[in-house]
């Protein structure tokens, strides 16, 4: 006889943890079965009590040989003791043999069991027993004859009755499995048990036997015990042999399985894929694929596809897939291959059950839109269709380049919508229902392996493994995503922000700084800083890149404080062939003794960074000098229209005055005539910095042209202004200029003044009203002088 122990339970494992069907069955059956023993007991017929005992004790004394079956899904075993229950049937009666069949089974739940049955195991199997010996005495008594030949008396109804015995008892047992583990019931009696018939009906056959001889009064039957038990070691040992060989079988595919796992979770890392998504997209799947009634070896098909549905994505450029945007057509076109080649690559692996059509299929769509092939509905294989949920779920789950990550009921409404579109309806409603049991299996899951200290070391070591890939690979998206940032990069901080920012995935930096190389001092300059510290590293210079990085680190270190985690500063020269352009410096934190890696990642990208450094300089260089006047370096005209547009906008949002001063150097022309161009030239630039002199540092002067100069003064009114006119033309009036014969002359300017808005609300009406009143002032000055010089005169 066989009494099941279910599939192999935790220790904690109770009744209301298995699922409500199975309860519904198991208890259904414990209470029929104790109605079949209290039934019976009324009709205990004990004329024979010594009989009885015997039989009792030979029947406890065998249920303690325990024959187990090797079955797939579940702990079974037989007993020998079934012999003794039939011939307990046939000699003592049927109440006596239900007495005898639940007295066995529970020697069988308890005694010389590795774990201790739980009472509804233990239950389970004497109610089952007790139904399966009721219904089987009952056959035997309605076929079993007083007259005729021991075929008739014997034989024939007892064949009946150990067919019905067989039926019932191995039944209830494989229902009882296949609602614990949630397959269909038909399937698990026909791969675990069916095959155990022979054995009822050997253990019949000789209690039969045995029971013809002893009606005879012959007792010599008893030398069956000898060849009994020969047939029950031969037995044993076929069924030892046959489990060695089936847990060798599962082992070869445990280690098949542990490979693609392996292999699965290395591909997937490089596209920084967790373990733990790994572990739920297979969860989601295999747990799908088992609600529908796959069998066995489909749904391990199921869980290979589950790893591998991605492997094709080796054949797609890295860009593409870590594209933060929306894909273009031609980028998409690419991306579409990679069912193709994952199903070409697994095409010829003998898997117990194709995986390659599954991964060929899993982003086909319900509606037909998918892809490759554009099939619909049930021509999709259903494993296929099954991955296309499980995967857009987890994918909903994740953070992807293009989207952050989704709640579990925004994902979750997110698949329903899908249904009947991409994903099939009836499978996205029988994932809804088995989702709850599913997040179980992935907490037990993850609950397991935090448990245990080898697996966890193991874990650690092998995610170790899979970090250096994953790092590997955003190494070289960081390095690539570096190269387009630079090539569209015109200005020196917006380079150096693109380097921070790209490196900052892969190295913990703090600051960045850019150090330009001065020939003339021979000296290492700060040109650009960002980050912490700014103010304080936009100080340091140095002679040499060793000199940078000791001061850099000494800063640092002082900025660090009492953290425990140590400072990084990693630097590289940049250079053009022969020619120093300057340093790049990265100030960070030291993550476990990384920093040859992050300089080996700096100096990677240095060459690139200095051709981009050098095309940045020259670019500000060549954008400064058409903004700049080069004889006096102050703004020059173009520069003056931009910002005084900028400045007229501000004014009239804050509602504050601006004063425009326009100053024309008097008798220009009479310096250069007589003294010289040079002497010109020095006029202008001494004017140029005596305009600097009297500027605030949000005031501008510009040379406007030629001899003429424009100062705009933020907030500022005419009294104001007036006095800065007056102070700037005593300045000016200072300047002498002396030839190299000794000729000189002393400069003056004629400046007219005009103040938005009461002159102008526009930069060509303050303009005009400027130079109207410029020489206004110069027309009275030329007054003034003419009327001094004619005063000499006639005082002569």
């Amino acid at each position: 006889m066989t009494t099941p122990l279910t599939p192999k339970p935790s220790k904690g494992e109770s009744l209301f943890d298995l699922p409500w069907s199975a309860q519904f069955f198991l208890c259904a059956t414990i209470l029929i079965g104790s109605v079949c023993f209290f039934a019976s007991l009324p009709r205990l017929d004990l004329s024979s009590p010594a009989w009885f005992v015997g039989l009792l004790i030979v029947g406890l004394a065998t249920a303690t040989i325990h024959l187990p079956l090797p079955l797939a899904q579940s702990r079974s075993s037989m007993s020998v003791s079934h012999a003794v229950v039939v011939m307990a049937m046939l000699s003592v009666g049927v109440p006596a043999a239900i007495l005898l069949v639940v007295a066995t089974a529970l020697v069988q739940s308890t005694v010389r069991t590795r774990l201790a049955s739980r009472p509804h195991r233990t239950l389970f199997n004497s109610g089952s027993l007790a139904i399966t010996v009721t219904l089987a005495g009952i056959t035997y008594s309605l076929l079993r004859s007083e007259h005729g030949d021991w075929l008739d008396r014997v034989g024939g109804p007892l064949a009946c009755a150990e067919l019905v015995y067989f039926g019932v008892n191995t039944a209830l047992v494989a229902t009882a499995v296949a609602l614990s583990s949630k397959q269909p019931p038909f399937r698990v009696w026909r791969s675990d048990f069916m095959w155990t018939g022979p054995g009822y009906f050997v253990g019949a056959f000789a209690a039969g036997t045995a029971y013809s001889l002893s009606q005879q009064n012959v007792y010599w039957w008893l030398a069956i015990a000898a060849p009994l038990y020969l047939t029950i070691d031969a037995y044993r040992t076929y069924i030892g042999r046959l489990k060695t060989n089936q847990e060798k079988a599962q082992q070869a595919l445990e280690v098949q399985f542990g490979i693609v796992q392996a292999l699965a979770a290395a591909i997937e890392s490089k596209d920084r894929t967790s373990q733990r998504e790994l572990d739920r997209f297979m969860v989601y799947a295999e747990s799908l694929a088992a609600a529908v009634g796959l069998d066995e070896n489909e749904i391990l098909a199921v869980r290979t596809a589950a790893l591998l549905h991605d492997i094709g994505n080796l054949a797609v450029p890295e860009h593409i897939l870590a594209k933060p945007g929306r894909l273009t057509f031609d980028e998409f076109e690419r991306v579409k291959i990679h069912t193709r080649v994952g199903a070409e690559i697994l095409r010829n692996i003998p898997f117990q059950s194709p995986v390659a059509p599954l991964i060929l299929g899993h982003h086909e769509r319900w509606d037909g839109s998918g892809y490759p092939a554009g099939l619909k509905g049930d021509a999709i294989p259903i494993g296929a269709r099954i991955l296309a949920i499980a995967d857009c779920y987890t994918a909903l789950l994740s953070d992807r380049p293009h989207r952050p990550a989704l709640t579990t009921w925004e994902a979750l409404a997110t698949v329903r919508r899908c249904a009947g579109s991409s994903l099939d309806p009836g499978l996205v409603e029988r994932f809804v229902d088995v989702l709850p049991q599913a997040e179980l299996r992935l907490d037990a899951i993850h609950a397991t392996a935090t448990g245990q200290t080898l697996a966890a070391e193991s874990s650690r070591r092998v995610d170790g493994a899979f970090k250096d890939i994953a790092v590997a690979r955003h190494e070289a998206r960081a390095l690539f995503e570096i190269a387009q940032a630079l090539s569209s990069t015109q200005s020196v901080s917006e380079a150096v922000d693109a380097i921070v920012q790209k490196l900052a995935d892969l190295i913990p930096i703090e600051a960045g700084v850019l150090f330009v190389w001065d020939s003339a001092t021979e000296r290492f300059a700060c040109r650009y800083a960002t980050g912490q510290r700014r103010s304080a590293l936009e100080r340091v210079e140095g002679a040499t890149v060793d000199d940078l990085q000791a001061r850099v680190e000494v800063l640092t270190a002082a900025g660090q404080g009492a953290q425990t985690a140590s400072p990084a500063v990693m630097i590289a020269k940049l250079e053009i062939g022969d020619r120093l352009l300057g340093a790049l410096a990265l100030v960070g934190v030291d993550p476990g003794g990384a920093r040859r890696d992050f300089q080996r990642l700096l100096e990677h990208v240095a060459p690139q960074v200095g051709l981009v450094i050098h095309n940045a300089i020259s670019f500000e260089e060549t954008r400064q000098l058409s903004v700049t006047d080069p004889l006096t370096e102050l703004p020059n005209r173009r520069y003056l229209v931009q910002h005084l547009g900028l400045e007229l906008a501000r004014a009239d949002r804050h509602g504050s005055p601006l004063a425009m001063l326009l100053m024309d150097v008097n008798d220009f022309k009479e310096i250069n005539d007589t003294l010289g161009h040079k002497a010109g030239d020095y006029v202008l630039r001494e004017i140029g910095l005596v305009a600097r002199s009297v500027l605030r540092p949000y005031d501008v002067c510009a040379r406007f042209g030629g001899d003429e100069f424009v100062l705009v003064l933020w907030d500022c009114d005419g009294v104001q202004a007036e006095r800065r006119r007056q102070q700037l033309e005593d300045l000016i009036g200072a300047i002498e200029v002396t030839s190299p014969g000794g000729a000189s002359m002393r400069a003056s300017a004629s400046i007219g003044i005009a103040v938005y808005p009461v002159d102008g609300r526009s930069t060509d009406q303050l303009l005009a009203a400027a130079d109207e009143k410029m020489y206004e002032r110069k027309a009275s000055l030329k007054a003034v002088r003419r009327a001094g010089l004619e005063s000499g005169v006639a005082e002569r």
